[in-house]
């Protein structure tokens, strides 16, 4: 599968859709784990990826919501979110994208918060990804 990238400006993802997914940050990506069926969302850190399998009643609840991401290939696809600083981005892409931001992050990250440097990084790779979406 060729690298891929779609916007995703349609899916219904609440701030308590996510704290019931039990995520904690405003960066991360999710997919579907081919050897159990379930899904994890993983969070890029200074220490790298860290990865917290979802209760399946959380995953199904968004997917029921979203049907698309039951189309996700599992470890291939991801749906990265991106609530950063005000933002409310999401795609669909392919996992060695998530992967390039978890570089990112690991490579810049300074001091407690990440700093300028990190976030202008970050912002410049969501810049990449909606120069590079489809439709």
């Amino acid at each position: 599968m060729a690298s891929r990238v779609a916007a995703l400006p349609d899916l219904r993802l609440t701030d308590e859709q996510l704290t019931a997914m039990g995520v904690p940050v405003g960066l991360a990506f999710f997919s579907r784990v081919g050897a159990t069926g379930g899904a994890v969302a993983v969070y890029p850190s200074p220490a790298g990826p860290l990865e917290s399998p979802l209760e399946p009643a959380a995953w199904d609840a968004l997917a029921a919501d979203n049907p698309l991401l039951r189309e996700l290939e599992p470890d291939v696809e991801a749906l990265i979110v991106n609530r950063v600083r005000g933002a409310r981005e999401h795609y669909r892409c392919s996992i060695d994208h998530c992967y390039h931001l978890i570089g990112l992050v690991r490579t810049h990250w300074t001091g407690f918060t990440g700093g300028p440097e990190l976030w202008r990084e970050v912002g410049a790779f969501f810049d990449r990804l909606r120069a590079g979406a489809e439709g």
